[in-house]
């Protein structure tokens, strides 16, 4: 997304013009440079370009008039005035194949307080799935009576956890209930809901990127900064 992308942009344009000075390596690669990215790669003191569709591709990209080559083979380029080959090394230790590594999924996220506030704007849905995956009392904030309170919710429930699920117009209905639950309890906003962080959570700042429509969410609590969590929702 756009906020996020300028971030990014921000924070490697100050790693490029710092690298020199903190004595660090930085590789960047990219296939095109536009205005944004062309402002990241001007400090890097070197330049390699790989095969490009036609010679003015391969001027904007910083190579020489004269060094573009049509066809040039993968991993071929030019750099430094000179035709170089990149190839891709074995691992250390891994027989001369490659180091393969499996990627480990983060677990579902699960309620561990008496309350937890989800917002979502699709709730029902929300409700259905959360109440077959924790277990637990799982009630939709629209169906609240009005003026509802956190004390005669956990009565009713006798004790046992409750996760409240509501769009951003239930969850102004009850903003009382959200204010007491906000300043005790975790509150998840569906990652789908950007808009929604700020404007019910009160996070003003720029949440870590979380994938919508991915069972992603922020969890929000007291004053920390929001974490991405992986909910127990399918997709889409």
């Amino acid at each position: 997304p756009a906020d996020h992308a300028r971030a990014v942009l921000d924070r490697l344009e100050g790693m490029a013009r710092d690298a020199a000075v903190m004595g660090t390596y930085l590789v960047l690669t990219a296939q095109r440079l536009n205005g944004s990215l062309a402002r990241v790669v001007e400090p890097l003191p070197s330049r390699a370009v790989l095969a490009l569709a036609t010679r003015a591709d391969h001027i904007a990209a910083g190579g020489e008039p004269d060094g573009f080559m049509p066809g040039r083979p993968p991993g071929r380029a030019r750099f430094g005035g000179r035709e170089l080959q990149f190839a891709r090394a074995a691992a250390p230790g891994s027989g001369g194949g490659l180091l393969v590594t499996d990627d480990v999924a983060p677990g579902d996220w699960s309620p561990d307080s008496e309350f937890t506030g989800v917002v979502t704007r699709g709730v029902r849905r929300t409700v259905d799935a959360l109440a077959t995956a924790w277990n637990v009392r799982v009630v939709a904030v629209d169906r609240l009576a009005p003026g509802a309170r956190l004390g005669d919710l956990l009565a009713d429930a006798g004790g046992s956890p409750t996760v409240l699920v509501g769009d951003a117009d239930a969850w102004q209905a009850q903003w009382g209930l959200l204010q007491a639950l906000r300043a005790q309890h975790p509150l998840l906003v569906d990652a789908a809901c950007a808009t929604e962080l700020r404007t019910i959570a009160g996070e003003r700042d720029l949440p870590p990127y979380a994938q919508p429509g991915a069972g992603r969410a922020w969890l929000c609590t007291g004053d920390s900064p929001p974490r991405r969590v992986v909910l127990p929702l399918t997709t889409a």
